[in-house]
């Protein structure tokens, strides 16, 4: 049964086909939602409502004023389905078990919690490190606590709790930093802040670091910096794509992207595009790059030897011309013989020879 099928059922249908306990709980174990339709004595039934919420946690919004505030059946629910701690009591939503298991699910939980919980630092670093963005339902005199945010900037994508700290917090230089350091997208914020440290090198230098594509908020100066770039293209080699003309135009920079990156070809000019040694580096170290050479490039059987001799997949993206190449596709199936079934090699139009 899905959700769809709830339009089927109301209060009338259960008393009218006089369907009884075992019936329902039946149809319970497969859509809990159906809690919603039956009559108040059912929701007042143990039984049922625990069915209900170990099927889906949100049918406890549907249960009695008792049995929400029935610690056992809401960790049942909370399990299940986190958010399901929205419809606890307001008894238990000041209970930290019961959050504590909520936020194991979303740390977003933390939204329906009572005000000292809000303040518990061990619950609320549980929920900022299950997603950064929870920070911004704490307690402000947490977010203006220096040493505990610098802690929780330490998880992994913890610089995400970065909008929602003291506006005292944003003007140090050493949070912003470790912000930057675990989730480049903090230039963002920056930027729409207004912020003095959006036109930090170091700041700049930690957010393209951490994240290549977080150069797209870098300003114009950052953009052109070639050891920003740099950074960034080392990261992600789509990176280039958001680099200064001036820099995508350089010869000589552009040679220094693609050793870091072959997939920086992708942003490169059409000039280089055509130049077989740019475009030899970058499948040396990016086989898939063969994607962005020229048309004419693709046909070049020595260059797709090359690149199928690293990842035989990369035969996807030399010209269809060369299917009809023995030594082409023969060493790609020697390479992988999945390459035949997924690029269609059975066709008895190309040639294979066994």
């Amino acid at each position: 049964m899905t959700l769809f099928d709830l339009k089927y059922f109301s209060k009338k249908f259960f008393i009218k086909n006089n369907i009884n306990t075992n019936q329902k709980i039946n149809l319970l174990q497969s859509n809990g939602m159906i809690l919603n339709f039956m009559t108040s004595k059912d929701k007042s039934n143990k039984k049922i409502v625990k069915t209900a919420v170990s099927q889906n946690g949100l049918a406890l919004r549907y249960a009695s004023s008792d049995l929400i505030n029935d610690k056992k059946l809401v960790l049942i629910a909370v399990k299940n389905y986190g958010f399901a701690f929205k419809y606890a009591s307001k008894d238990l939503k000041k209970d930290t078990q019961v959050l504590k298991e909520a936020i194991n699910t979303s740390g977003n939980v933390l939204s329906y919690a009572d005000k000292k919980l809000k303040l518990n630092k061990l619950l609320v670093k549980k929920a900022v490190k299950k997603n950064g963005f929870a920070l911004q339902y704490a307690d402000e005199i947490l977010k203006d606590d220096k040493k505990f945010i610098r802690s929780i900037l330490r998880y992994h994508f913890g610089g995400t709790s970065y909008p929602y700290i003291s506006k005292k917090l944003k003007k140090d230089k050493e949070i912003v930093m470790n912000a930057a350091k675990t989730y480049g997208y903090v230039l963002k914020s920056l930027k729409k802040e207004k912020s003095r440290y959006y036109d930090d090198f170091e700041v700049n230098k930690l957010a393209v670091k951490q994240y290549g594509l977080s150069l797209k908020y870098s300003s114009k100066k950052f953009k052109n910096n070639t050891k920003i770039v740099l950074e960034a293209v080392k990261q992600n080699g789509y990176a280039l794509k958001y680099a200064s003309k001036e820099l995508r135009e350089n010869k000589k920079f552009i040679l220094k992207c693609i050793k870091l990156h072959g997939y920086a070809l992708s942003h490169v000019g059409n000039q280089y595009k055509k130049n077989i040694n740019i475009v030899n580096l970058a499948v040396s170290n990016y086989p898939l790059a063969l994607e962005y050479a020229h048309p004419n490039l693709r046909k070049n059987k020595k260059l797709v030897m090359k690149a199928l001799k690293i990842n035989c997949f990369s035969l996807q993206f030399a010209d269809r011309s060369l299917y009809y190449d023995k030594d082409i596709i023969n060493n790609a199936i020697k390479k992988d013989k999945y390459i035949e079934k997924y690029l269609n090699l059975n066709n008895p139009n190309y040639v294979i020879s066994r």
